[in-house]
């Protein structure tokens, strides 16, 4: 259970990571599995199949894509629909996370919302990973 759940927990952080230096494809964002231990892989698989048993492995990444991002309709009918990170789940995002590329990072930072813009959380502090 608690294995399971930090499982969960990488998973989204790689999502979220990703999803920050852009939009993605559902496929582009499937490679997150390659990153993350066989036993993550084997636990999310495990958990998947009590929630679709015909995509065990992308159920996790379903659950991790509701939770985050919003789905963007292409214009173009050959284009794939792309996913994109929800502005409030940008206070995740870690300047300092190794699994994606400096590049990604400089067009995260390009991309992160204006702070000043958005209302500041009552009790000053930043949220903790995971935590809604």
């Amino acid at each position: 259970e608690m294995q399971t759940s930090q499982a969960k927990a990488r998973l989204r952080r790689e999502v979220v990571h990703r999803l920050a230096s852009g939009a993605k494809t559902h496929s582009e964002l499937a490679e997150v599995h390659h990153v993350l231990s066989h036993w993550d892989n084997l636990l999310l698989s495990e958990e998947g199949k009590t929630v679709n048993p015909d995509d065990a492995t992308g159920a996790a990444l379903e659950a991790v894509l509701a939770d985050v991002a919003d789905r963007k309709t292409s214009r173009g009918k050959m284009q794939p629909d792309k996913w994109q990170l929800r502005e409030p789940v940008w206070d995740h995002y870690e300047p300092s996370f190794f699994h994606i590329s400096l590049r990604a990072h400089q067009v995260a930072a390009e991309n992160r919302p204006d702070p000043s813009k958005k209302p500041t959380n009552p009790n000053g502090k930043r949220p903790l990973f995971g935590i809604k």
